[in-house]
């Protein structure tokens, strides 16, 4: 089922940038805007760098009008701001996430993953979710809520209607190796991995040990394109900072980035033959009864 607030992120993103070109088209700075509008300083340039939770249809009317906007283009974008008001699930979960990043995901069409120490998220079991994020809140109730939201996240995979995404997730074969959890915990990602390869719109692709290291840079980067009207978005997490991208070389370098790592990976038949291979392995290690 689609999300009621799916597209919302992505229209905020893209309501700041047309926001932002019509003023340039009329030769105005923010600061006459504000003036004129008798706005606080920096108001509309908060706006304008899409640093707003939710866009007031006020705001934007009164911008319109200062624009001097046809009546049929006004029509549109306070359509999209309509939409860029819709309150996403993420926001729930404020103590979780300091991005919009899930908003982001949340509307995305074709997504491109890299992690070069971890499985993504939008492919982990819950096990793997709890050993991962053990390590990072010790706190029992705050460990719950950030696999709730990973497993929450994950529904984007599941949709029937057409909105799910394109997923390709370029994994390395370290983090697959990696010694966590129990042996059946290890199998069970592994065999998810395995299902989730196979889905039409999923492609998991390992970078083995023989590819050699990943070109620079070793941490996670996220690529994002949508349906909607609005750019390309790329998160990089080093595990300690986390930045949202938006610039269009900046995007299109990591894009070229992915590209190159896509290329060294297996492809997903051979992903899939290394996949059951590891579940040969992990499979004298397990007691059968801890998976039935």
């Amino acid at each position: 089922m689609i999300d009621d607030a799916y597209g919302a992120t992505i229209a905020k993103l893209s309501l700041s940038a047309i926001l932002t070109d019509l003023r340039v088209a009329r030769g105005l700075t923010a600061s006459q805007v504000c003036e004129g509008l008798g706005w606080g300083r920096g108001k509309l340039g908060r706006f304008e760098a899409n640093h707003w939770k939710r866009p007031e249809l006020s705001d934007i009317r009164d911008l319109l009008r200062l624009y001097d906007i046809e009546p049929y283009e006004q029509e549109r974008i306070t359509e999209l701001a309509l939409l860029a008001r819709k309150r996403p699930w993420w926001r729930d979960y404020g103590d979780v996430f300091e991005t919009e990043y899930p908003g982001f995901e949340n509307d995305a069409a074709d997504i491109e993953i890299f992690s070069p120490l971890t499985i993504p998220a939008l492919l982990q079991t819950r096990r793997y979710a709890e050993v991962q994020h053990s390590r990072l809140k010790p706190a029992m109730r705050a460990r719950g809520r950030l696999v709730e939201a990973v497993l929450t996240r994950q529904r984007i995979l599941s949709r029937d209607d057409g909105t799910a995404p394109t997923l390709i997730a370029v994994v390395t074969e370290a983090a697959l190796l990696y010694t966590w959890g129990s042996p059946a915990d290890r199998l069970e990602q592994i065999r998810h991995l395995a299902r989730l390869n196979s889905r039409p719109h999923v492609d998991v692709r390992v970078h083995s040990f023989a590819a050699g290291p990943p070109p620079f840079p070793l941490g996670a980067v996220t690529l994002m394109r949508f349906r909607l009207d609005g750019p390309a978005v790329v998160l990089t997490d080093t595990g300690l900072t986390s930045a949202i991208v938006t610039d269009r070389d900046e995007v299109d370098r990591h894009a070229a980035w992915l590209r190159r790592l896509r290329e060294q990976a297996h492809d997903q038949i051979k992903t899939g033959e290394y996949l059951a291979e590891l579940t040969k392995g992990l499979l004298p290690q397990v007691d059968l009864a801890e998976i039935e």
